[in-house]
């Protein structure tokens, strides 16, 4: 354990102090190939497209149809470089495998994260596999297939794919995962119902593979000794069988890659045949912090990824739970009698075979070396009726067979390790996922023994291909059908109501105090242990308590601006909880960046949606939200939508759960309040009033509409609603944002110019969202309302289109934030726009400097700022834009 908690230790270190790995420079002689980072420019740069030939060597499905593709680079340019680079293609249709070879061309650049708070650390995560450089490609026509030239391990791999390729079906795509690691043939169904079930963890090439392999080859190596005498008396076989072992564990570890469970099961494998050379038994908690060690040596942070702590955890409490029963029974047998002191106990068959003695009148107890049945009395018939009873059932015990009762011991011992195993990863599963699947237990119970064939029936089909296909085609046949088996295990769990349950993100000293909490119920029961256990749940607890206070706080407006790249999206949670979601990002940005913000503000209901226009960089991502969370209604702006597909495909989305689409513009007869409309034209009025620190939102003529949306539900809003009430009667101010804009109905809602314009305020402070509104319609909200506001999401990303002179001289920002993504191909946001921004001495955030925004507004005014990158852009050297943003966060409102 001390060794276990030195590895812990020196995780810690690294973590603290070894944060990132710098890139390699080029070389000084141009002779030697250069470092494919070498060609990679920063955000500062533009540098023009490369030419890149390479050779594939891992890949992976991404969002949608692309996949992501690790390249050994051969040249750049026709110059000889070095290196591995990620490309990444967003269509394709045609299946990578390792040993491709490509060329195309692209623009090389460093690789970046998207700049969210609690995302991981992307750039970090590549560089410590030997990753500096990305490059994009749209299709495969953009990529040209070169001859391939496989090495031995490169051909054993495509082989195999082949043969899976051949067997066909789900089957024996969930085999070559199984076996060779690669995934890319699963398709979405599959990969959701293995997650949903809590069976992603067997699509690892984990321990139990190396221990496979490492058990059939001793096996092999043993059973073919013992054929020659000779052999065994001459040489120790054990010794041979721990080097061939080992061998094989390394080959499997190259066809298999290099992931961080293939590295630490590999260590941990070569651990134990170390120790078998030598002769002793392993120590595998030894073996566990050794690898922990290197592992952290060869790779600085690598402590921070879910791979290596659901794999060490895991493994752990496996060790742990094995000790505690090996100390228990020990224990329990000590002090029945049956060993004496200094004496080796035998524990082969404990709980396997019974004694159940019995006569035909007594049954005799055999405990603790003495009989302890009591004589009974023959002449009472309903003792002898019992005594024969007894007597029955345990004959009938000592009839089952032994392996019926083998049999149940283990799996009893299976369900009880699935359980152990379950208890302790799940708050970092959660913690990473913001997920948890409720019938895990269950599920690896069914699929553990299938998978275990699967594996050896698998590796047994790639050892056999290269030496006589037809026997590797059998083998891979019969693991493709027991794949579909594990399929159909992972379906049946998966539609079990609530098996897959969606959670908020713990955090990290949550997730450590939840997990060292499974952990100590592993720990041999003493009163130090319980003590443990106590003071963690209470520590937990609070740790809750306080989470979810600050979820619903009223004291507090809270906005984030998530970093999308190229697109928008805002979270704002109001004062008391309520949680208004204004623009989604592009497709895929939903899952990937918008979902786990809302997770880790421990946000699982949006009350609005708002899509500021239905364009793809500002609503490609509203329906992936809609699977996830429970939403009270959409809002889109008011104008056509029937031939707008992206518009009908929300309303299909929103019509198969029961959510209601309101197509939002301002009313003119109360400017700042919104309109909705339906098909019929119905209006209703709701005339609840709304106070709050001297604001108030007043009455809104309501009308729910269902457009193209055939069979959407109509939902106005009732009389007298609160939508965010705090307490009894009580309601916030801003129930509802100010709507400035659109019009009514002047534009298709995906036009620029009819986005939402919305202001949402808290203790006399405002922050305006504007969509992309361009240089008219900026033109009609300066010249006929009052828009001013402290900060202002930058409109239309920085084009030189929008942010019009009067429109700033209207809104007369402090803050300005702007939306957009790294190197765009847009040029956004043009240098004239940023020119107007200095001008007015309004602090200018581009987002794909200085990553997420989070604005917090206090109950006094008070505003502050944090952002992801806090050394970039995050201090204005302008005195003007310092003083302005001082006078912002010290001074409450006028």
């Amino acid at each position: 354990m001390r060794f276990v908690l030195s590895a812990l230790a020196l995780l810690i270190v690294q973590q603290v102090f070894w944060r990132t790995i710098d890139p390699p420079g080029a070389p000084g002689d141009p002779g030697l190939a250069v470092p494919i980072a070498a060609f990679a420019g920063d955000a500062s740069t533009t540098n023009e497209a490369v030419h890149l030939t390479g050779r594939v060597v891992d890949a992976a499905p991404t969002w949608g149809e692309g996949v992501r593709l690790t390249v050994v680079a051969e040249s750049v340019d026709d110059r000889a470089a070095e290196g591995l680079v990620n490309v990444s293609l967003r269509e394709t249709s045609r299946r990578w495998r390792t040993g491709d070879r490509l060329a195309l061309r692209t623009r090389l650049r460093r690789i970046t994260g998207f700049g969210n708070f609690g995302e991981l650390d992307w750039a970090a995560y590549n560089a410590r596999r030997g990753i500096f450089a990305g490059g994009y490609a749209w299709h495969d026509e953009d990529v040209e297939v070169l001859p391939p030239n496989d090495g031995i391990v490169d051909r054993l791999r495509r082989a195999f794919s082949e043969s899976c390729e051949r067997a066909g079906g789900q089957g024996a795509e969930i085999l070559e995962a199984l076996v060779i690691g690669d995934r890319t043939g699963i398709d979405a169904a599959t990969s959701n119902a293995v997650r949903d079930a809590g069976l992603a963890h067997f699509l690892a090439i984990s321990g139990s593979h190396m221990a496979l392999i490492v058990a059939l080859v001793v096996a092999f190596v043993r059973r073919a000794a013992g054929l020659r005498v000779t052999l065994l008396e001459r040489y120790d076989v054990l010794r041979v069988a721990a080097v061939l072992a080992a061998l094989a564990v390394i080959v499997y570890g190259a066809v298999c890659g290099g992931g961080v469970s293939v590295l630490r099961s590999e260590l941990m494998a070569l651990a134990a045949m170390a120790a078998l050379w030598r002769g002793r038994p392993g120590d595998e908690m030894r073996a566990l912090g050794g690898s922990a060690i290197v592992l952290a040596l060869a790779m600085p942070g690598v402590g921070e990824e879910a791979g290596f702590q659901l794999s060490y955890i895991a493994v752990l409490a496996l060790i742990m739970d094995s000790r505690r029963r090996r100390r228990s029974v020990r224990s329990a047998t000590v002090k029945s009698g049956s060993v004496k002191s200094g004496t080796d106990t035998d524990f082969s068959k404990l709980g396997t075979d019974t004694d159940f003695r019995e006569s035909g009148t007594d049954t005799a107890c055999r405990q603790s070396g003495t009989d302890t049945a009591p004589p009974q009395p023959r002449s009472d018939t309903d003792s002898r009726r019992t005594i024969a009873a007894t007597a029955i059932a345990a004959k009938a015990v000592n009839a089952a067979p032994a392996p019926v009762l083998r049999a149940l011991h283990l799996l009893a011992e299976a369900a009880r390790l699935t359980a152990v195993c379950w208890l302790v990863t799940s708050p970092v599963v959660a913690h990473h996922f913001q997920r948890i699947s409720l019938v895990a237990p269950l599920a690896n119970l069914l699929a553990a023994p299938l998978v275990s064939a699967i594996v050896v029936v698998g590796i047994g089909g790639l050892a056999l291909l290269p030496i006589t296909p037809p026997a590797g085609d059998l083998a891979v046949r019969v693991g493709a059908f027991l794949s579909d088996l594990v399929i159909r295990v992972a379906a049946w769990c998966a539609s079990i109501p609530m098996a897959a349950t969606l959670t908020p993100t713990p955090g990290p000293w949550l997730t450590l105090t939840l997990t060292l909490l499974g952990l100590a119920m592993l720990l041999p029961a003493s009163r130090a242990q319980r003590r443990a256990a106590v003071a963690l749940a209470a520590a937990a607890g609070v740790m809750i308590a306080l989470a979810v206070h600050d979820r619903f706080r009223s004291d507090r407006l809270d906005v984030w601006f998530a970093s999308v790249g190229q697109g928008d999206a805002a979270i704002v949670r109001m004062p008391g909880g309520t949680v208004w979601v204004v623009d989604e990002g592009p497709p895929g940005r939903g899952r990937m960046v918008v979902a786990p913000l809302l997770r880790r503000a421990w946000i699982g209901r949006i009350d609005v949606l708002v899509a500021s226009h239905v364009q793809s960089d500002h609503a490609g991502a509203l329906t992936e939200l809609l699977e996830d969370f429970d939403v009270g209604e959409i809002w889109l702006p008011d104008g056509p939508c029937d031939d707008v597909p992206a518009a009908r495909a929300i309303g299909r989305a929103a019509n198969l759960r029961g959510i209601p689409v309101r197509f939002v513009s301002r009313d003119d007869d109360k400017p700042g309040l919104p309109r909705f409309r339906n098909a019929g034209s119905e209006h209703r009025d709701a005339g609840s009033e709304h106070r709050d620190a001297g604001s108030e939102s007043r009455d809104a003529r309501i009308e729910a509409r269902a457009p193209v949306f055939e069979n959407a539900r109509r939902s106005p809003i009732p009389e007298n609603q609160c939508l965010s009430p705090i307490s009894g009667n009580q309601c916030l101010s801003l129930i509802s944002p100010e709507v400035l804009w659109p019009a009514r109905g002047a534009a298709k809602c995906n036009d620029n110019d009819q986005s939402l314009v919305l202001r949402f305020g808290f203790a006399g402070r405002s922050v305006l969202f504007t969509g992309d509104i361009e240089a008219p319609a900026e033109h009609e909200l300066a010249s006929r309302f009052d828009v001013r506001a402290d900060v202002l999401k930058v409109p239309h990303h920085g084009s030189r289109t929008s942010s019009t002179e009067a429109f700033l001289d209207a809104v007369r920002p402090g803050l300005a934030v702007a939306s957009l993504g790294l190197d765009n191909q847009f040029h956004f946001p043009a240098p004239e726009v940023v020119a107007r921004y200095s001008a007015h001495a309004a602090r200018f955030l581009r987002m794909d400097e200085t990553g997420a925004v989070h604005l917090t507004i206090d109950r006094d005014g008070s505003l502050g700022i944090e952002t992801f990158h806090p050394e970039v852009n995050a201090l204005d050297d302008r005195p003007d834009a310092l003083a302005t943003l001082s006078a912002m966060e010290a001074a409450p409102p006028p």
